[in-house]
């Protein structure tokens, strides 16, 4: 018998911190997907209402450039603020949205990236997810590539070798310039196995 365990593993790469078993994965996968199924609709809710919370506050929403993002409850929230004070309120309304588990909080604090910076960004996001998608060893359909500002993103819901593998391929990847990785790993754990020990009986 095997047991699934999911850990959350928010890890920034450079930036805050830098074969019996496949019956029984196939299932246990296809258990999770069901029920990442049922959160996928949880996830578009909540990222419309972070949405509209940032866009209806009168300080945040004229003078902000905010994309939200969000995977499994957890929100990362990117691109460019004129101050501190207005980084750490869009976060604080973020994280009043029902069922949000955890920010991620890395809105920069300088002018607006330009239009033709959007371009590469949106460039160096497909570059990556073909990449992704050209390894055989990785599971793309699970990872969702964000780039803000020459700096590529990776969500998802990976084995931990699969996250470590697509930290490498977007790394590599021309023009990127940092890779932060928020990975929920799925780690699977076998539980001791038991020894029976029969007595040998002896003879006269």
């Amino acid at each position: 018998m095997r047991k699934i365990l999911l850990s959350l593993s928010l890890t920034f790469t450079s930036l805050l911190l830098t074969g019996c078993i496949s019956a029984a994965w196939t299932s246990a996968q296809l258990a999770y997907d069901h029920y990442n199924i049922k959160k996928q609709a949880n996830d578009y809710r909540i990222l419309n209402t972070a949405n509209n919370a940032i866009n209806n506050d009168p300080q945040l929403g004229d003078h902000t450039n905010i994309t939200v993002s969000t995977l499994n409850h957890v929100v990362l929230l990117t691109g460019q603020v004129p101050n501190k004070q207005l980084k750490h309120k869009a976060a604080g309304l973020v994280r009043r949205v029902p069922q949000v588990r955890y920010v991620v909080n890395d809105l920069s604090v300088k002018p607006f990236t330009s239009a033709s910076q959007h371009i590469k960004d949106s460039w160096l996001t497909a570059q990556v997810k073909t990449h992704l998608f050209s390894n055989g060893s990785v599971d793309a359909s699970s990872i969702k590539v964000i780039s803000e500002d020459n700096v590529v993103y990776l969500l998802g819901v990976v084995r931990p070798q699969q996250g470590k593998l697509a930290t490498t391929i977007a790394s590599k990847t021309p023009g990127v310039k940092k890779v932060v990785k928020l990975f929920e790993y799925i780690r699977i754990q076998r539980l001791p196995t038991m020894a029976y020990h029969t007595k040998r009986q002896h003879h006269a």
